[in-house]
């Protein structure tokens, strides 16, 4: 996860602020070209909260354009991974504008992102949790700890800076 400490800020410097994006970075020792000592990043891996595990597509990430096709019909959405094979999305539907087939037609925007494997289930909210600092966290892996070591990674509510 990516936290940095800007002081080139007109307001207030932004003292280890944990951006919420994540990165792979360059091998120790590896430097920039201008000759800066600070660690460098190889590159842009996605959003801390974004990423998901499913076994026939592997890491899926940027869940956030299976809205885009649907005519403002939810008020809010999160994505939930409660088991290696199930993904549940919670909603809030926009009384005026939402109608079934807004949920037929996310099922299948997100069953060509996951794959056939796991199980996707819709449930309709009137509110949604929110974290500790009161955020909405759009994707919720909660199966971390049931992937193989090699492909787990820190839940990002339980990070500390």
């Amino acid at each position: 996860e990516l936290v940095i400490t800007s002081f080139d800020t007109t307001v207030a410097p932004l003292l280890r602020f944990a951006m919420g994006d994540t990165a792979v970075p360059c091998a120790p020792g590896e430097r920039c070209g201008c000759g800066r000592s600070f660690p460098i990043v190889r590159a842009l891996t996605g959003r801390v909260d974004d990423i998901l595990y499913t076994p026939d597509r592997g890491w899926v990430g940027r869940l956030d354009t299976v809205f885009k096709s649907l005519p403002n019909s939810i008020i809010e959405a999160q994505i939930v991974q409660e088991s290696p094979t199930l993904i549940v999305m919670r909603f809030i539907p926009d009384p005026k504008r939402y109608r079934t087939e807004h949920s037929i037609a996310l099922v299948a925007e997100m069953r060509h992102r996951l794959g056939e494997v796991v199980e996707l289930r819709m449930e309709e909210t009137k509110e949604l949790p929110r974290s500790a600092n009161g955020k909405l966290r759009a994707v919720v892996n909660k199966c971390i700890a049931e992937l193989p070591k090699p492909l787990q990674y820190s839940d990002p509510e339980t990070l500390t800076v």
